[in-house]
C-alpha cells in the first residue's frame, strides 16, 4: 500500500487454521521480519518505550491557540463535491479541538544545541520503504521542497531491510533520531518519552497559512494533547461498514444507508440483513456469511464502543496514561455477548470450521458486510476485489450514540532536531493542500485536508462501481463527525496493552471462554501490567 495508517510493523504469522478461528496469529521469532501481506498486521511490544510512572507527569498549561481564526474561504473542491461540503457546513464552521480557547505562550523545547551557521542545512525524513511509485513520489516531493527552500536539503532515510519501528528505535538509541517522521505508530508513547517537538507555537504563528478548518475535524483533534499540538495530519480515514453490493442484489436485500444520521440502520437491522444474506451448507457450515467480524484486533475496541462501553476510564483519554481498565463491566459483557451471538447463536458470521473468516471471505465475495474498524479491507485492494462494493454507516445500538474509529497519521518533528524551523517548514509542506492534492493521485487512504479529497473520491467511486464521489465523501465525512481516534494514537503504552487484551477477546470470538470469565481475566491482566509499570 502506498500509505497504511497506524502501526505498520508486522510479525510473521501462522497459517489460518480451525484452531486459530480462521485467523493468522503472530509467531515470535528472532529471524528478520518477512514483508507483510498488505493490510494484515499484528504487533509486538515496543520494549524500549517503558511507561513512565504517573507521578512523573509534568503538567502542561491548558488551552490552545488564543489567536482568532478567520472564516475559511470556500474550499476548492470539485464542483460535484461542493454541494456535499456545504451541506456539512456546521462541521466546518466551528474550529476542531480547543482552537477557540486560550493558550499560554510556550516556546518549543529543543534539547540539542543549535546548529552552527552554514550555507546548507540537511533534514532527515524517515519513511517506511514502500512500492516504487510511492517512493518516487516522496523523492519528487522532497525535491520540490528543496527548490522552494534554497539552502535546505532533505535526506530520505528508509527502513530498507529492517522493521520500520525497529530502525526508528535504533536511530533514537544511537543518538541519531530523524528530524521528521510519521506514518502512524504509537505517537502518544513517543510524546511521553520526550521524542516529539511541541508544535504549538509554530501553529500559532502560521495559523492563517495552515487554514485549520480545511482539515477533517477529527483529524486535527487527533494530535492535540494537553492543550498542545504535536503533529500535522497527513491522512485521515474513518471506518465505515463495507458491503458487497453484488451479494445484496443477488439476495434482493436493500443496502444500508451511507448517511450516519439515518436512524433506520440499527444493530437489529444489521442482524436481520445478515440473516437474509447468509447461505448455509447442509452440514451447517456457511457457504456465504451475512456479516464478518473484523479479524484485526487493532479495531476490536469498536465493538465495546457500539454498546456504550470502553476498555478504559475517561481519565485515561484525558491524560493519555491508563489509569484504570473498564473491561469487566456490564456494558462490555453486553457488547461481547452480542458479538459472540453473531457467530455462535445466529451463525450469520463465519466462525471456527467454516473455512473462511471476515477478511478472506469479504475479499473473495463470501461475506456480505464487513463489520469492524479496518478500512484497509477495501482501501488499497483495487487489484483484489472483483465485485461492486459500497460503504455505509456503522449500525446504532439502543444504548449508545452511533460511533466508529478514525485513523489519522501525522508528520512529527523529533525533539532532538537541530533545525526546528526548517523541520517545521518541511512538515507544513508535506501537509499542505498542494502536496496532498498531488499525493491523492497514488493514495490508498484519504488526505487529512478536505480541499484535497476531490480526486481521491473520484478514484474511489470508480473503484466502487456503485457509489458516487459525493456519496463516498458524505460517508467518510460522517465517520469523521461520529468517530473517535484510534486508541493506538491517543494512549501511551498502547503496544504493550495491545498484546495483553486481544487474546482474551479472541477466546470469546472462538467460543473458548464465557464472556464474563474472559473479560475478568483480561481486566486482571491489564491491572497486573499497570501495577508493574507504576513500580518502574
Amino acid at each position: 500500500m502506498p500509505f497504511r495508517p497506524c502501526l505498520n510493523r508486522v510479525l510473521p504469522t501462522t497459517p489460518a487454521t480451525p484452531e486459530t478461528g480462521g485467523m493468522m496469529l503472530p509467531v515470535r521469532s528472532a529471524q528478520p521480519l518477512r514483508p507483510p501481506e498488505p493490510g494484515r498486521r499484528v504487533y509486538e511490544p515496543l520494549s524500549v518505550l517503558p511507561v513512565r510512572p504517573v507521578s512523573k507527569i509534568r503538567p502542561e498549561p491548558p488551552g490552545l491557540l488564543a489567536r482568532p481564526v478567520r472564516r475559511a474561504e470556500p474550499l476548492p473542491l470539485l464542483p460535484r463535491l461542493l454541494a456535499a461540503i456545504l451541506a456539512l457546513s456546521p462541521l466546518l464552521v466551528s474550529l476542531p479541538g480547543s482552537l477557540a480557547t486560550g493558550l499560554e505562550p510556550w516556546s518549543p523545547k529543543v534539547s540539542a544545541a543549535p546548529a552552527p551557521a552554514s550555507s546548507s542545512i540537511t533534514l532527515t525524513l524517515y519513511l517506511e520503504e514502500r512500492d516504487a511509485a510511492t517512493m518516487k513520489w516522496y523523492a519528487e516531493t522532497a525535491k520540490k521542497f528543496e527548490v522552494a527552500h534554497p539552502g535546505v536539503k532533505v535526506s530520505i532515510v528508509t527502513n530498507a531491510g529492517t522493521g520500520y519501528y525497529d530502525k526508528l528505535m535504533t536511530l533514537w538509541a544511537a543518538g541519531m533520531p530523524p528530524d521528521v517522521w510519521g506514518q502512524g505508530g504509537a505517537p502518544r508513547s513517543y510524546q511521553r518519552e520526550g521524542w516529539l517537538l511541541d508544535l504549538t507555537d509554530f501553529v500559532k504563528a502560521d495559523l492563517d497559512e495552515l487554514n485549520v478548518k480545511d482539515f477533517f475535524p477529527a483529524a486535527w483533534k487527533a494530535y492535540e494533547w494537553d492543550g498542545r499540538v504535536w503533529g500535522l495530519p497527513f491522512i485521515s480515514v474513518a471506518s465505515p461498514l463495507f458491503y458487497n453490493a453484488d451479494l445484496f442484489d443477488q439476495r434482493g436485500v436493500v443496502p444500508p444507508p451511507a448517511t450516519w444520521s439515518d436512524e433506520g440502520w440499527s444493530w437489529a437491522d444489521m442482524v436481520a440483513t445478515a440473516r437474509k444474506l447468509t447461505v448455509a451448507e447442509p452440514d451447517g457450515r456457511l457457504k456465504q456469511a451475512g456479516v464478518g467480524i473484523d479479524t484485526d484486533p487493532l479495531g476490536w475496541i469498536i465493538f465495546s464502543y457500539f454498546w456504550g462501553a470502553d476498555w478504559f476510564d475517561r481519565e485515561t483519554y484525558r491524560t493519555g496514561i491508563v489509569q484504570r481498565t473498564t473491561l469487566d463491566t456490564p456494558e462490555n459483557r453486553r457488547a461481547w455477548t452480542e458479538v459472540r451471538a453473531l457467530l455462535w447463536q445466529d451463525h450469520v458470521a463465519p466462525r471456527l470450521g467454516d473455512g473462511f473468516d471476515a477478511w478472506s471471505g469479504f475479499q473473495t465475495g463470501k461475506v456480505g458486510m464487513h463489520l469492524g474498524a479496518s478500512p484497509w479491507v477495501i482501501m488499497g485492494k483495487r487489484d483484489v476485489l472483483r465485485f461492486r462494493w459500497g460503504m455505509a454507516s456503522q449500525p446504532q445500538t439502543p444504548v449508545a450514540r452511533r460511533t466508529t474509529i478514525v485513523y489519522t497519521d501525522a508528520w512529527l518533528i523529533g525533539s532532538q532536531t537541530r533545525h526546528p524551523k526548517e523541520a517545521w517548514e518541511l512538515v507544513k509542506f508535506l501537509s499542505s493542500p498542494e502536496t496532498l492534492k498531488s499525493y491523492v493521485t497514488i493514495a490508498d487512504f484519504p488526505p487529512a485536508r478536505i480541499s484535497a479529497t476531490g480526486p481521491y473520491m473520484q478514484r474511489m467511486a470508480s473503484f466502487s462501481g456503485l457509489q458516487s464521489a459525493e456519496q463516498i465523501f458524505l460517508c467518510l465525512m460522517g465517520g469523521q463527525q461520529y468517530g473517535r481516534e484510534c486508541w493506538a494514537h491517543t494512549i501511551a503504552g498502547f503496544v504493550e496493552l495491545h498484546q495483553i487484551i486481544p487474546p482474551f477477546l479472541r477466546d470469546i470470538i472462538n467460543n473458548k471462554r464465557e464472556v464474563g470469565e474472559a473479560l475478568r481475566a483480561a481486566a486482571e491482566a491489564v491491572e497486573a501490567h499497570l501495577r508493574q509499570t507504576r513500580r518502574k
